[in-house]
């Protein structure tokens, strides 16, 4: 069954009057595995996201909430962190050894342009994260 959003079972952190911060634990596929506490593969790792508190008093440091993100912005932010700079990758090494003869020197204007893409994301981080809006889900509603 496909749902439009992406559900995330954390922990709030901390409440403010602006905004509430919770920390959700992602899991690699091994969480399912038995092996997992032998293995050092499995990886797990805990992440913190602010939410607009739009809630009022409603939630307090501690409570166990549901962290929402609609499906598509989850799809664009795959996009910009992975697809992007993956095209740009192909495209530099593909055509930057018909202007240089030196590989080396393609490889690394090409790492470089990469590099660049990702200090821009950092640079406009701010910009970026407010169109991605995080919701936490009513205690009241069914999956």
């Amino acid at each position: 069954m496909k749902t439009d959003s992406i559900k995330h079972d954390g922990r709030v952190i901390s409440v403010t009057p602006g905004k509430i911060i919770v920390e959700i634990t992602s899991n690699s596929a091994c969480a399912v595995c038995h092996a997992r506490a032998m293995c050092p593969t499995s990886e797990s790792a805990t992440k913190r996201i602010d939410i607009v508190n739009i809630y009022g008093g409603k939630y307090s440091e501690g409570d166990k909430v549901r962290v929402v993100l609609k499906r598509s912005l989850g799809l664009k932010a795959v996009f910009i962190s992975y697809v992007v700079p993956l095209i740009v990758l192909m495209i530099l090494l593909l055509t930057l050894p018909r202007f240089y003869s030196d590989e080396r020197v393609s490889g690394l204007i090409t790492l470089g342009a990469v590099a660049l893409y990702y200090f821009c994301l950092y640079l406009f981080r701010k910009r970026i994260s407010d169109n991605f809006d995080f919701f936490i889900e009513d205690k009241t509603d069914n999956d």
